[in-house]
């Protein structure tokens, strides 16, 4: 080899050799030194789609007997809806009848998971519903809850002779006696439970006090507050008036053939929102509710919108991707709802946002955005609407700065929030809420800007 050609070879050999790690990965070590991936053909190469990047087959539904584009779902964090002509047509539709005085009650069912146990998120979204439209009350509360110290809206005790069937350990595979909170509980002997008002906006009273229940033995009485009743109805679900303006609601219930799912206080008009969250489920479990039991509470205790939101128990391993055997199921469960429930809205929450630790390195798990397709799947698959919570936190890696704000609106699982990051989140949906009610309606006084946390991100 002469000494002319020698730095050509060194070129040559370089050139391959950089080449050659252009198609390794995206780092390398050497030595135990980390290196960034090198690429000196990424122009020549097809660009990857980002998750933010608009894409050309989104749905293309009719309306007024035109084609429009709905929006990409991975793009926004306004609500989607799939309904064909409209988007939560029924709940606009009752809300704009309790603002003309055309009806007195408006009722959200709140389905969960552990994201809104404690009345988190709902607390809060309830309020800012109440301020605007009216209304007082908490709405329902169950006999019994594992995290009713936890709560702030209302004060709630219980004697701990209370027999309880739920989701997980009742024997019955359809769930005949199971309310739609996934539980159902029978009184012993001198069985009580007792509520109490909190000073704060809307809750520091209970207007009405209704006992909802299931079929129970005709004959047996119960007291509230030392007046005595009797069960007047026997039907899967029964809403009876037991009592009206109190701060303070004492029961006390017999042993016999008796179930009983819990308390709602309302006012006599106004929009209340009921919490109806389960720890540790999937949402496939609301196939154990008969339609038989969804169709007795719509005729005597109706909802105008029903929201479901669940993702955490899903996301059970960190490298879990592949959701498809939910989407059946799950979709399922919510034709079955809106069977039941035909002139109410339903809207799915896409999963927020749930980090896992990759390499030391805490980070969007890898399962959220798979999951979050399937969910808007079902929503587009039953004609329901959508909301993607992940999009309205603020997109990829966005849980690791709610948890690291100053204060945290995350806990330290990189899963659940705070009090302050649940009452975050119920702004902006109530935001997105009013933006379908009334498009202007969040330019006007009434509603305060809501001031993001955080911005989307388009990086890893």
């Amino acid at each position: 080899m002469s000494a002319n050609s020698k730095p050509f070879y060194f070129i040559l050999i370089a050139f391959f050799s950089v080449l050659l790690l252009s198609f390794l990965g995206n780092s390398f070590s050497v030595f135990g030194i980390q290196f960034k991936n090198i690429n000196i053909i990424s122009e020549l190469l097809p660009k990857a789609v980002s998750e933010h990047a608009l894409v050309a087959n989104s749905p293309i539904v009719s309306k007024n007997d035109s084609l429009f584009q709905l929006p990409d779902y991975r793009l926004t964090d306004r609500i989607i809806g799939y309904e064909g002509d409209a988007t939560l047509k029924a709940f606009v539709k009752a809300l704009q009848d309790l603002r003309d005085g055309k009806r007195k009650k408006v009722r959200i069912g709140y389905f969960g998971d552990s994201m809104i146990e404690g009345d988190l998120v709902t607390q809060d979204l309830r309020k800012l519903l109440q301020d605007y439209f009216g209304g007082r009350g908490v709405g329902f509360v169950p006999i019994t809850s594992v995290v009713a110290g936890f709560r702030q809206s209302v004060i709630h005790t219980f004697s701990e002779n209370w027999k309880e069937n739920n989701f997980l350990n009742s024997q019955s595979p359809q769930g005949s006696n199971l309310f739609i909170s996934g539980h159902a509980f029978h009184p012993t002997d001198n069985s009580s439970v007792y509520y109490s008002v909190v000073k704060y906006s809307h809750l520091d009273n209970f207007d009405e006090c209704y006992l909802l229940y299931g079929k129970t033995d005709s004959t047996s009485h119960f007291t509230v507050n030392d007046s005595v009743f009797k069960f007047n109805n026997i039907e899967s679900f029964n809403s009876q008036l037991v009592a009206a303006n109190q701060i303070n609601i004492r029961a006390s219930f017999g042993g016999g053939n008796n179930t009983l799912y819990g308390f709602s206080f309302e006012s006599n008009k106004g929009i209340f929102v009921d919490n109806l969250s389960f720890r540790g489920i999937s949402g496939i479990e609301l196939q154990r509710i008969p339609v038989s039991m969804f169709l007795s509470i719509n005729s005597s205790h109706p909802y105008d919108l029903i929201i479901i939101q669940y993702g955490p128990n899903l996301l059970f391993k960190p490298d879990l991707t592949d959701f498809k055997w939910y989407e059946k199921p799950m979709k399922n469960a919510v034709n079955s709802i809106k069977q039941a429930f035909p002139k109410t809205s339903i809207l799915i929450v896409g999963s927020a946002d749930k980090a896992a630790r990759y390499d030391g390195e805490y980070l969007t798990q890898k399962g959220v955005l798979p999951l979050i397709e399937v969910q808007n799947q079902i929503a587009l698959e039953t004609q329901t609407n959508f909301w993607s919570l992940y999009n309205a936190m603020g997109g990829r890696n966005s849980i690791i700065k709610w948890v690291n704000s100053n204060p945290p609106l995350a806990n330290l699982d990189y899963t659940h929030l705070t009090h302050k990051g649940a009452a975050q989140v119920a702004r902006i949906f109530f935001e997105k809420l009013m933006q379908v009610y009334d498009p202007e309606a969040a330019s006007r006084s009434q509603i305060q800007p809501i001031a993001r946390y955080v911005n989307v991100s388009r990086t890893r």
